[in-house]
């Protein structure tokens, strides 16, 4: 089964021989119903932006789903008995011999904070989840 947030994912989710059910990613609750049964519980939600140019604005939505999408996907699969948790991560690196990028960079450089954590950050945080919902991370 794979939770679906729009129709055009539930098509998708059918076609790769999926039972797509909707659900609230954000309601821990909702997402324990869904997965009701389930051994394990995958983290694979996304909403990256596509666009070239990107404003902080336009990773707010992925930045919940990492944040609290996280949290929520966790506490359901504790709810529901699941033996494991498993979590998508995205690694970009943008390096040259003479630079290195990072958020404080971006700011000084760009004039703005990022409002999505950082790779690191980013697994921090599902850890943590991890870690208050009992699932110990496992490398």
């Amino acid at each position: 089964m794979g939770l679906s947030r729009n129709p055009e994912n539930a098509k998708l989710i059918r076609s790769l021989g999926g039972d797509p059910r909707h659900g609230d990613l954000f309601d821990a609750d909702s997402l324990a119903r869904l997965a009701a049964g389930a051994d394990v519980v995958i983290h694979a939600a996304t909403a990256m932006p596509v666009k070239t140019r990107t404003k902080p604005e336009d990773w707010a939505m992925n930045h919940r789903i990492r944040t609290d999408g996280a949290k929520a996907l966790t506490s359901a699969a504790r709810k529901v008995g699941a033996k494991q948790f498993l979590a998508q991560s995205v690694v970009w690196v943008a390096l040259t011999s003479s630079t290195r990028t990072s958020n404080a960079r971006i700011k000084r450089d760009l004039g703005w904070q990022p409002t999505f954590p950082t790779y690191r950050e980013g697994v921090e945080q599902v850890a943590a989840a991890w870690k208050d919902e009992g699932f110990p991370p496992k490398g």
